[in-house]
């Protein structure tokens, strides 16, 4: 990793209550949220001293802007099919570093409990399509959550289109989300 103190942790999230997020909440013993509430306050008041070390950008994936200094850890929970999980690559993957970079993608595994629903493979079907760019560090044996290193050599910006059809049609099985 990271060496020092001038460690900057920037947190990506819409922020905002869905139902499902709710309910997750509820069987957690934290009644009361409701959906669409705005969740960063609550957020802040849970890290506590904690939260004024984040720098928290609220929104979605889609416009999210890198920070522009050298990733040493990246947490993705939110991208499970391929549109976002390329819009994080491109935003998010030029500040990655060959050989020190952890991207721990929290959904790596979830098509497994959805599947009749194949789009929710696209992520995993790109990554372990490449080997030598990822290497699988961890795994949890409890959630869908798998760490890897970024080795280097992803280029995302030139991932040809017939690339991306081809993966796309792997992890779907040639048909579409309606």
């Amino acid at each position: 990793g990271v060496e020092g103190r001038d460690v900057e942790v920037h947190c990506y999230d819409r922020f905002e209550a869905t139902a499902s997020e709710c309910d997750k909440a509820a069987a957690q013993g934290l009644p009361g949220l409701y959906p669409g509430q705005d969740t960063l306050p609550l957020v802040r008041r849970f890290l506590g001293a904690g939260s004024r070390r984040v720098a928290f950008h609220k929104g979605s994936v889609d416009r999210a802007v890198c920070p522009g200094r050298p990733v040493a850890l990246q947490v993705d929970d939110v991208c499970k099919r391929a549109p976002a999980f390329l819009c994080a690559l491109r935003t998010f993957s030029p500040a990655w570093v060959p050989g020190r970079t952890v991207v721990v993608l929290m959904d790596f595994l979830y098509f497994q409990k959805h599947p009749d629903d194949r789009g929710l493979r696209f992520q995993y079907e790109f990554v372990t399509s490449r080997s030598s760019v990822f290497s699988e560090l961890w795994r949890s044996p409890a959630t869908s959550a798998v760490a890897f290193r970024y080795e280097g050599g992803l280029d995302v910006d030139n991932l040809a289109r017939s690339e991306y059809k081809a993966l796309s049609e792997r992890a779907t099985g040639g048909r579409r989300r309606s």
